[in-house]
């Protein structure tokens, strides 16, 4: 559906996009996760046409959108703040675009009633903006995009101003009206937790580079290297070395043991990485066969669940997580440590972050 052909841009000097190459499915709910600064808005503004790149080619449904004006692409776009007209209703906010492309007043009533019955604006039609919540203002303004019935819709971070109850209401919203309005999304979150839950597929930008895109939990499990594994949540690193393989899995040699892992993706014997620690792969109570002996560094109470800081006898330091049913261990406290091998990560020195 939507094709991006080795897209760069510059701005003030910088390189921002550095040949970004991308296909997205049609009805694909396509989420783009990264840093601030990484590039991601720059994307959007060049697939909707609000700027152009300095060399690559964008495709929707095989047509090239070189020379095309934002107007006459089937492309509507969302951004992070809803932007509307603070003396105009919310109808007349959703059947703006409407009434700037000439669709009759009749048309634009129907489609408007439409949206604000499918999207939970009933009675809110002559509403100002000022009257309504964060969470309502951003499904106006999300209907306002769908009244043009684009074919690919556009979100800038819509989400990261509204509280987390609101934000997750309206994660739901986005997965309903891709099914609904049959409309392919792309949504840019500064999230990461967000774009995994969220999205069909999840692409990686770091430094105008797309690091890797995949599925949720081939990205979350088997990250292209450590800034990709270090965007989604904590991760204690041990330098490795693969010492043996196959099929079903590779063993690891590192300064506290050795590991085996799934299958390290055809590294051969010998081959120099790291081997990522996550705080779930570590576990108070029996759960594997590897177990470490460690001393209790520290604790930090985050209400669902406590992080746990050890250290090993080589120094190394490792963070865990238990749930909040469970009573931490008390600090400088000698304990084992349960390491579930499943749910370690493997990158090798190849894979460092562009």
């Amino acid at each position: 559906m939507l094709v991006l052909h080795d897209i760069r841009r510059r701005l003030g000097g910088i390189e921002v996009l550095r040949g970004v190459c991308l296909s997205v499915a049609a009805g694909e709910l396509f989420c783009l996760a990264g840093p601030s600064g990484c590039g991601k808005t720059t994307l959007l503004r060049l697939i909707a046409g609000l700027d152009l790149p300095e060399a690559g080619e964008i495709e929707i449904e095989g047509r090239s959108l070189r020379g095309i004006p934002p107007r006459e692409r089937p492309v509507a776009m969302v951004f992070q703040h809803p932007a509307l007209f603070p003396q105009r209703t919310v109808a007349d906010n959703v059947g703006y675009g409407l009434e700037v492309r000439g669709i009759a007043a009749a048309e634009r009533r129907d489609r408007v009633s439409v949206l604000l019955e499918r999207l939970g604006l009933n009675g809110l039609a002559e509403v100002l903006p000022h009257q309504l919540s964060g969470g309502q203002q951003q499904r106006v303004a999300l209907a306002r995009a769908l009244a043009l019935r684009p074919r690919l819709l556009l979100l800038d971070e819509p989400l990261s101003h509204l509280d987390p109850a609101q934000r997750s209401v309206l994660r739901g919203e986005l997965r309903r009206m891709r099914q609904e309005f049959g409309v392919t999304l792309v949504h840019v979150t500064h999230d990461p937790l967000e774009a995994l839950s969220l999205g069909d597929r999840v692409g990686v930008l770091l430094h105008g580079v797309l690091a890797q895109v995949a599925d949720p939990r081939t990205l979350y499990r088997r990250p292209a290297n450590r800034a990709v594994a270090e965007l989604f949540g904590t991760v204690s690193w041990v330098r490795g070395t693969l010492a043996a393989g196959d099929a079903s899995g590779s063993v690891v040699a590192t300064a506290i043991g050795e590991f085996r892992i799934p299958s390290a993706g055809g590294a051969v014997r010998g081959a120099q990485g790291w081997l990522g620690i996550r705080p779930s792969a570590l576990r108070l109570l029996p759960g594997g066969p590897r177990r470490l002996p460690v001393v209790v560094q520290s604790q930090a109470f985050f209400g669902d669940w406590t992080e746990v800081t050890y250290r090993t006898g080589d120094g190394v330091v490792l963070r865990g997580r238990i749930g909040s049913p469970d009573t931490p261990p008390r600090l400088g406290a000698s304990l084992e440590v349960a390491v579930c091998e499943d749910e370690l990560i493997w990158v090798g020195e190849i894979s460092e972050a562009p």
